[in-house]
């Protein structure tokens, strides 16, 4: 059984993660900002509650995973 670094797997995919989070975001605000002469208001609070949530979710779930991780370790050495 071949066993990856898991530290540097989980900060690669938290990475990724993130940077798609912030793409996703980003496009967003882009699309929405684009139909701002149709809709005034509503972008900006869409913008405004969205963007936040998004980048929370992401910082939560690299803790998230490190947390497990370093449980996963735990777990294994008082096997």
């Amino acid at each position: 059984v071949i066993l990856c670094d898991h530290s540097i797997h989980h900060q690669l995919c938290c990475h990724i993660f993130y940077c798609l989070l912030h793409k996703i975001a980003l496009s967003l605000s882009i699309a929405f900002f684009l139909h701002l002469h149709l809709m005034h208001i509503l972008p900006f609070i869409v913008y405004f509650l969205y963007t936040p949530l998004l980048y929370l979710c992401a910082l939560l779930s690299c803790d998230y995973i490190k947390t497990s991780d370093s449980v996963h370790k735990t777990a294994k050495a008082t096997m």
